[in-house]
């Protein structure tokens, strides 16, 4: 029984590893571009240095 525990935890643990390098390719890959965009569209003051 410990042993399913412990698969399941850690199986949980890289689903949010996998969720954290996601975001970070997101925004490696143009996220940024996407948000400017976005914020123009809609006329949204964006402050991006």
């Amino acid at each position: 029984m410990k042993h399913k525990t412990a698969q399941v935890v850690s199986r949980e643990r890289l689903l949010s590893l996998d969720g954290v390098r996601g975001f970070d390719m997101f925004w490696i890959t143009g996220g940024r571009y996407l948000v400017t965009v976005i914020a123009n569209y809609t006329a949204f003051e964006l402050v991006i240095s």
